[in-house]
């Protein structure tokens, strides 16, 4: 009697995993072919870091023997040869230890936009607009 309740339970499970399957192949009809990679690495980043802010942010490493500078020319450079506007800098550190008199970690937020593409995205959905412009935070690690 036990082996047949837990070989129904199975049954129950296999079935249930096939209809899950299913409706989320039917959900994401309609979505950008792509959609389906991007939210599986999305998912799998959030259930790794276990936190929704680093599942969506990318991160690279700096070389230790390219000054700050360097990277913001780089950046300003790749920007503009992709006719990408540079619309913003927020100095964070600076304005920490302005605030504090204290020391505070180098941070430096630059604000990026292609107006036309941006243009495109609101008149997709407005709430596009909260997640303009596009942001690049030039940060030292807690760690130096």
């Amino acid at each position: 009697m036990i082996r047949n309740f837990l070989a129904f339970i199975g049954l129950v499970s296999l079935i249930l995993v096939a209809v899950l399957g299913y409706k989320s192949s039917q959900v994401l009809t309609g979505f950008d072919p792509q959609a389906k990679q991007v939210y599986t690495t999305l998912i799998t980043d959030l259930l790794t870091t276990k936190s929704v802010t680093d599942a969506t942010v990318w991160k690279t490493k700096v070389a230790e023997d390219v000054s700050a500078e360097d990277v913001e020319d780089a950046m300003k450079a790749v920007a503009n040869e992709l006719n990408i506007s540079n619309v913003g800098e927020l100095p964070l550190s600076a304005d920490v230890e302005a605030k504090t008199g204290k020391p505070y970690r180098f941070v430096k937020i630059f604000m990026f936009c292609n107006s036309v593409t941006a243009a495109k995205m609101m008149d997709y959905r407005d709430s596009f607009s909260a997640y303009l412009p596009c942001r690049i935070s030039f940060i030292e690690a807690q760690t130096g």
